[in-house]
């Protein structure tokens, strides 16, 4: 598992379901080439995270992330989850596409698309 000092690439076919039933987990930053489904624990992104095919929180909390928009501006959408201090400069979708979506907010939330 990647530590706090890592960038974490993720450049394979398919979407990619990252899981984290229990803990957390911090990395520098995260550069996703393909589909993202967050979906458990707690993961904390100190610098930036950019997903370049589809980001989905499905559960978990994300921390003090700077989501970036995918590089054909692609959205966050949300299900479900949590963002503690995260700055959003993308579209985010907590409602639209997935009806009765929930996002609970820690800490404050920047938007700035």
């Amino acid at each position: 598992m990647p530590g706090p000092g890592d960038d974490v690439v993720i450049d394979r076919p398919g979407t990619i379901i990252v899981t984290n039933s229990s803990g957390f987990h911090s990395v520098k930053s995260v550069l996703c080439q393909e589909g993202f489904v967050f979906s458990g624990g707690s993961l904390t992104v100190s610098n930036t995270m950019q997903v370049n095919n589809g980001f989905v929180l499905a559960g978990g909390t994300l921390v003090h992330a700077t989501v970036l928009p995918g590089t054909n501006g692609q959205r966050i959408v949300v299900a479900s989850g949590i963002f503690d201090g995260v700055t959003v400069n993308s579209d985010l979708d907590a409602g639209n596409a997935i009806n009765g979506a929930s996002l609970q907010l820690l800490n404050g939330l920047i938007l700035s698309a």
